[in-house]
């Protein structure tokens, strides 16, 4: 009886042993996989893409992207007729999700982007908890390396959110700080919109995505980001089914705003 328990003792050691070291094997890989893709002690220059004949504009992110791809092609579309736009979106969750999807990654180093929106980074609604941003840091590395202009996309606030747009804005900044990139001020210019009209919704009656005159603002903050073109100086266009004066005011809010809080330092 003492030589079978020995030996069933010994047996489920070695079993547990096994399994911790699979693990570790498993989140060492992982990691390595992650590294592979780049360098991020590596901290290139930001490229400058505005003047190209032919924007090719990758956008990676969650529900907050839908709809910005075509919006923002138009808008260069009728600002400048001679310039070709395509875009495409990859809506896969967080960044650090779609850092360990092959097919992401693929997508990124195969097209010739010359800019690249990364929306997605994890963050605390609360602001008590931090979350790694080492996804971003490691998919704004690759993008310079590939001779793309990185833009960090953070988001909107929530409605009724007074604190979030600024929390968010600063917590993009940190990530330029670690990784060159520009910064689009989504969240700040939504709260000077508001602050200016607060007759307006731009929201969508979850409280928490865009509706189309949202969108639009969005877009039109990408479009300046982009092309280094005020956006203030947008042609009126009848295809966004919204008032042209009005147009013009989300132009001009955008401008302001940017001018404050320069995307990109070249």
């Amino acid at each position: 009886m003492a030589l079978d328990y020995r030996f069933s003792l010994t047996v489920f050691i070695i079993l547990v042993l096994l399994q911790g070291c699979g693990g570790s094997t498993h989140s060492e890989a992982i990691n390595n996989e992650q590294n592979s893709i780049v360098d991020i002690n590596n901290n290139l220059a930001i490229t400058d893409n505005t003047n190209v004949s032919a924007f090719r504009i990758l956008l990676f992110g969650n529900s907050h992207i839908a709809g910005q791809g075509s919006l923002i092609t138009t808008l260069i579309r009728h600002a400048n007729p001679n310039v070709t736009t395509l875009t495409q979106s990859l809506s896969g969750g967080y960044l650090s999700e779609q850092l360990t999807q092959s097919s992401a990654i693929n997508t990124l180093e195969d097209n010739n982007w010359t800019h690249v929106i990364l929306q997605g980074q994890k963050y605390s609604q609360s602001g008590t908890i931090e979350y790694s941003t080492t996804a971003a840091q490691t998919l704004i590395a690759k993008t310079k390396s590939l001779g793309a202009t990185p833009i960090l996309f953070p988001e909107h606030p929530q409605k009724g959110n007074s604190t979030e747009a600024q929390r968010v804005y600063d917590l993009h900044q940190s990530i330029n700080e670690q990784q060159r990139s520009c910064v689009a001020p989504v969240g700040l210019v939504w709260d000077y919109a508001m602050a200016q009209r607060p007759d307006l919704s731009f929201h969508s009656k979850d409280g928490n995505h865009a509706n189309p005159l949202g969108s639009l603002l969005t877009a039109m903050v990408f479009y300046e980001t982009i092309t280094g073109q005020p956006a203030e100086l947008l042609p009126i266009i009848s295809e966004l089914n919204i008032d042209g004066p009005l147009q013009q005011q989300l132009g001009q809010w955008v401008s302001v705003v940017l001018a404050n809080h320069p995307p990109c330092s070249f």
